[in-house]
């Protein structure tokens, strides 16, 4: 006899079990049918208001993690879409000024697209026009908006190397608006050192430096900012000055064009 209890307790505790289970995956369909005409309660092995709970966590989390996952893929897509539109509006934004500046000016100066910028062990920029524009070594290179960013060091067929401003080996001519002479070099991402070239005698208090014809730079274009007093001492006045391009937030450059006879 207690044989066949044991035998019926087990076939009760399977039976349980799988009914518990498909109810749980048809989402209590068998449950509610079968509580409409029986009360199955005992069948489970904890009271009802237990499995109903353990529906309406289970199911709200399955989609909710099903929704955050649409969510993220939304919310990344859209990022990248915006992105996009930002980059494309800056691109276009910076034609426009270069156009600009270009359709003002009578020297001869070409646009050009970064290819990419070399940090180490010095700070150049890669340019996608050459000699096939008439680029050569020494030209100056600007931002859109026709500040000095650096100078083509060397000129290959179809692209040009440009020792950028920020670079520790980075010197340049200049002069200031009374043509006053000096020579600049690289001091840090921000600055460079300047220093007369002839004795002036005096203290400088403020200004621009900008290149020159007299050095031959096809233009004068704003290099730095005298933002602190350049003093004279023992025949030199000289100190720090400001770089003014944000040399780094560009997609575009433009270069000057020494040689005449050549066109845009």
């Amino acid at each position: 006899m207690k044989k066949i209890n044991f035998i019926f307790g087990y076939i009760y505790i399977v039976l349980s079990l799988f009914l518990f289970s498909f109810d749980l995956l048809s989402e209590g369909i068998v449950k509610q049918t079968l509580n409409s005409r029986y009360d199955i309660s005992r069948i489970y092995m904890f009271d009802y208001l237990y499995s109903s709970d353990l529906d309406s966590f289970l199911l709200p989390y399955s989609k909710v993690k099903s929704e955050n996952e649409l969510l993220k893929k939304e919310i990344t897509s859209l990022q990248n879409k915006n992105n996009s539109n930002v980059e494309l509006e800056k691109e276009i934004k910076e034609l426009k000024t270069i156009l600009q500046y270009q359709s003002s000016s009578d020297q001869v100066i070409l646009t050009t697209k970064i290819l990419g910028f070399e940090t180490f062990p010095l700070k150049k920029a890669i340019l996608n026009i050459g000699e096939n524009r008439g680029v050569s070594s020494g030209d100056i290179v600007l931002d859109p908006e026709g500040r000095v960013v650096g100078i083509v060091k060397y000129a290959f067929p179809m692209y040009s190397e440009v020792s950028l401003i920020t670079s520790s080996d980075f010197t340049i001519n200049a002069v200031d608006s009374n043509a006053n002479r000096f020579i600049l070099f690289n001091q840090n991402e921000k600055s460079l050192l300047s220093r007369s070239i002839e004795n002036l005698e005096r203290d400088i208090l403020s200004g621009v430096l900008t290149t020159s014809r007299v050095f031959n730079h096809g233009g004068e274009f704003p290099i730095a900012r005298i933002a602190e007093p350049l003093l004279y001492n023992d025949g030199i006045t000289g100190g720090t000055v400001e770089i003014i391009s944000d040399v780094y937030g560009y997609r575009y450059f433009q270069i000057v064009i020494r040689e005449l006879g050549i066109t845009k």
